[in-house]
């Protein structure tokens, strides 16, 4: 997208140049051009952007809950899923906050139920 940017900016100080009454540079095809090829870019990118969120929006809300509580997307591979879940076990296991208070602890059990959920969800609907 800084690529763009770039190309707008050098377009756009043409244009200005060109605006200008005691000015020599014109506005020339070629610029007009690189802009109707920089629009065609943007246009495919916002294409590109709704593909996507039209893709996430055909997940089931438990499946993406499921990858919002492991803290990964839709896209990880088995591998980082098993991987995200054993961080985030680690983190949220009742054997790590067995000394503290019971509200703790409580949080503790909820939140390894929450992550243990999230792992199987995720293992049928991957099917691994």
């Amino acid at each position: 997208m800084g690529y763009i940017w770039q190309r707008l900016l050098r377009l756009a100080k043409v244009w200005v140049a060109d605006t200008l009454p005691f000015s020599s540079t014109q506005w020339t095809e070629a610029e007009e051009e690189e802009l109707r090829r920089i629009i065609e870019e943007l246009e495919r990118e916002q294409q590109q952007q709704k593909r996507q969120t039209n893709n996430t929006t055909s997940i089931p809300p438990q499946v993406q809950w499921a990858y919002q509580t492991l803290g990964i997307t839709p896209s990880a591979t088995i591998r980082e899923i098993k991987y995200a879940y054993r961080q985030k076990i680690k983190q949220f296991h009742p054997d790590r906050f067995r000394h503290l208070s019971p509200e703790q602890q409580q949080y503790a059990q909820q939140k390894a139920r929450e992550i243990n959920r999230a792992y199987t969800i995720l293992r049928q609907e991957r099917h691994f």
